[in-house]
């Protein structure tokens, strides 16, 4: 049995006048008929300065360019719509609003346009926040990657970056050479480490001259760097490692106590594909160059050798 209810107060407005948030009634031409008592706190007006005004100092259309449209469009089809806003609170500062707009049929008269007002501007501001925090700690996590990844002194590859972009490549092949500086402890007792650490990389931005973008350079000792060249076969091992054995020996290092000319022993090795697992190559292949170079350091330095 449903129970006959009556109320002693005119409900809706009692509703709408002790929602905590603004609300407002537009008529058909956008004029402001009716505001509740948070609207009139919040913008520090009364209903008598407001009324019979489309309210635009308060919400001004620039904020939503299609603001006049929406208003007309709600009227007309009656499809609720939600619309962000910048509106002016009553000490002149800017607040970011959410408008839910809808249309307020009323018996025998045009509709008219309520909208009640959400104040999103805290939660704008801790998205914006945690955007930025996001922005930072990827960067940190970046910077941090670098370092792991990279020689903070010459920039290349370390070792262990080398096999990861090495498992990248899958089972494309590859050439891959081992250089080594040639009488490098030479080079640190005469000239001072300081310049020895000059020279390496020095010998480093000679190499990358040489290489491709998506070539992998690594300093994988002291003075001892690798190459991975992806999709190479051995003419082109041997040509790219020729012309970075001639690159250092043509440019010498300026120093405060001379110059210093520099050469570089290189051994190489290509990998075909179908060669199975990527590190297990690049491993195999890193020891048959090693054994390459030392036979360039044996045979007079400043060469290339290849596995035949």
């Amino acid at each position: 049995m449903l129970l006959d209810q009556t109320f002693p107060i005119d409900l809706p407005h009692a509703v709408l006048d002790g929602l905590p948030n603004p609300v407002f009634v537009k008529d058909a031409q956008r004029r402001m008929t009716w505001i509740n008592p948070a609207f009139e706190t919040f913008f520090d007006v009364d209903r008598a300065s407001i009324l019979e005004t489309d309210g635009h100092r308060l919400i001004p259309d620039w904020g939503d360019a299609d603001q006049p449209g929406s208003d007309r469009r709600i009227l007309r089809t009656g499809v609720t719509e939600d619309v962000h806003q910048t509106v002016f609170t009553a000490n002149g500062h800017p607040r970011e609003m959410l408008i839910r707009k809808s249309r307020l049929d009323v018996p025998e008269q045009p509709p008219l346009l309520l909208g009640i007002m959400h104040d999103v501007s805290d939660v704008m501001r801790a998205n914006a926040l945690l955007r930025e925090d996001r922005s930072h700690l990827a960067d940190q996590a970046k910077r941090l990657q670098t370092l792991a990844d990279c020689d903070t002194l010459t920039g290349a590859y370390t070792r262990r970056a080398l096999f990861e972009r090495v498992q990248q490549l899958g089972d494309t092949g590859f050439g891959l050479m081992l250089m080594d500086i040639d009488h490098f402890k030479k080079i640190n007792d005469r000239f001072g480490h300081a310049v020895g650490d000059q020279a390496l990389v020095h010998f480093c931005r000679a190499a990358r001259g040489c290489l491709r973008s998506d070539d992998v350079f690594a300093r994988v000792g002291g003075e001892e760097f690798a190459v991975v060249l992806p999709c190479r076969d051995r003419a082109d091992l041997a040509g790219v490692a020729d012309r970075i054995r001639r690159e250092v020996a043509a440019h010498p290092l300026p120093t405060p106590k001379g110059v210093l000319k520099m050469t570089v022993s290189i051994g190489g090795a290509s990998v075909g594909r179908g060669a199975g697992d990527a590190s297990a190559a690049l491993a195999a292949a890193l020891e048959a160059a090693d054994q390459c170079m030392y036979r360039a350091k044996q045979e007079g330095r400043n060469r290339v050798v290849l596995v035949e």
